[in-house]
């Protein structure tokens, strides 16, 4: 109930501009594309979509801002076939040993690069200089090296420094997504952006395939 209010509060200081992707908008996303990288359940390939012509990127353009405007995503986006991959030196018979990865549908990585393109800049505003994760020029190593000061400063100083490390397990594979979207219209201030996220959470399911038996399909809530 409190979460509810938190983010009908946080809609209504939010604006509703948003402008449509443009062409250098999806040229500059297609640059980031990996290579050789499997295809999701539609089959489409980063190659395939790097080597579209000009009629083919103005009708997935098209498509895409369609997507924006409908807050609407294609189902077979929003479903993931799931590789299991054993971790060197672990129980293959304990499902804890198998790293899970999730192959996405390529033209959703592609929309969700635009997207992120165009909160990129806000979110950073907003973010603490201690927070590496998923920040660019930013790593485990940055962390070290600012602990390693800390202490040197400590000692210099004739001061103890004190130090806790938590380990989160599956902290964003358990993330709740109602919480998400509220951070995100919290900060990014955009009512079109938030509903845009919450198309792409919508309905997520998976399967996942192993020795080449699939699961039935499963319904990804969190994460």
């Amino acid at each position: 109930m409190r979460l509810k209010q938190d983010m009908s509060r946080a809609m209504q200081d939010c604006s509703e501009d948003f402008e449509l992707f443009t062409l250098e908008d999806l040229n500059t996303a297609i640059t980031h594309l990996k290579h050789g990288k499997a295809s999701g359940e539609d089959g489409i390939t980063a190659e395939m979509i790097t080597h579209f012509g000009e009629r083919a990127k103005a009708w997935l353009l098209s498509m895409l801002n369609n997507c924006v405007s409908s807050f609407k995503t294609p189902k077979i986006w929003r479903r993931a076939r799931v590789v299991a991959l054993l971790k060197p030196g672990k129980d293959p018979t304990s499902p804890k040993s198998y790293r899970p990865i999730f192959l996405l549908c390529i033209p959703y990585k592609l929309y969700e690069r635009m997207i992120l393109a165009r909160i990129h800049g806000t979110v950073e505003e907003n973010l603490t200089e201690d927070q590496p994760g998923f920040r660019p020029g930013c790593s485990c190593c940055s962390q070290v090296l600012n602990l390693t000061q800390y202490i040197e400063d400590g000692f210099e100083t004739k001061h103890i420094t004190g130090t806790i490390f938590v380990d989160l397990t599956g902290a964003y594979d358990t993330v709740n997504h109602r919480t998400l979207l509220l951070k995100v219209a919290q900060m990014v201030r955009n009512s079109t952006l938030v509903r845009i996220i919450e198309s792409l959470l919508a309905d997520r399911r998976f399967y996942v395939e192993m020795d080449g038996e699939k699961s039935r399909w499963r319904i990804k809530k969190n994460g």
